[in-house]
């Protein structure tokens, strides 16, 4: 019977598959990003804390000091975001206003998705995504189209690729091979 080398492993563990993102992790994400609390969708209500995600996402559209935080005028990060999403020429269906007013779900995990996509690519431009819950069809295919890059432009220019771990929730992780790509772990 041989005795297997010192140092030496026999078996290697399984590689771990990245962590699907789902509504916890985005709110995670949301609230590292806006530094604001974030845990559940009637944080989103407001607006502030997708208005300060979009001012760190595209700081030459959308600046963190025209966010409202005072109850009396956070009406005015809705128009913010409006605003903003008609400078870069984002399409309506990314934000729906009064879907995550009412904190429904899809409108909801959509929009953060799509910010969560959109802030990735300012980090890296060439990473893969699984994300826990489906994704309209409509909306994969614009966060994969040409279009998504070119409203960066009109916000901010893409980082490096080295800055891309510093912004992922904890335990989440991303693949620089065969491009960027968003997908769900079940269809939709």
């Amino acid at each position: 019977m041989s005795q297997p080398h010192a140092g030496r492993r026999r078996s290697r563990s399984p590689r771990r598959k990245p962590q699907e993102l789902g509504k916890r992790e985005l709110l995670a994400w949301a609230a590292k990003v806006a530094g604001s609390r974030c845990e559940s969708l009637e944080d989103l209500r407001d607006g502030v804390v997708l208005a300060l995600v979009f001012a760190d996402t595209f700081p030459a559209v959308v600046s963190r000091s025209q966010v409202r935080t005072k109850v009396f005028d956070v009406h005015q990060n809705w128009k913010l975001i409006q605003g903003a999403m008609k400078a870069l020429r984002l399409p309506a269906f990314l934000v729906d206003k009064p879907g995550i007013e009412a904190a429904r779900f899809k409108p909801a995990y959509s929009a953060l998705v799509s910010l969560y996509f959109l802030h990735s690519l300012t980090l890296r431009s060439n990473f893969t995504e699984e994300f826990a819950h489906p994704i309209d069809a409509k909306l994969a295919r614009w966060l994969q189209s040409p279009a998504s890059l070119e409203c960066l432009e009109r916000g901010c220019p893409p980082a490096e690729p080295e800055d891309a771990a510093s912004q992922l929730p904890s335990g989440a992780s991303s693949s620089g091979r065969g491009g960027r790509s968003v997908s769900s772990a079940h269809s939709s």
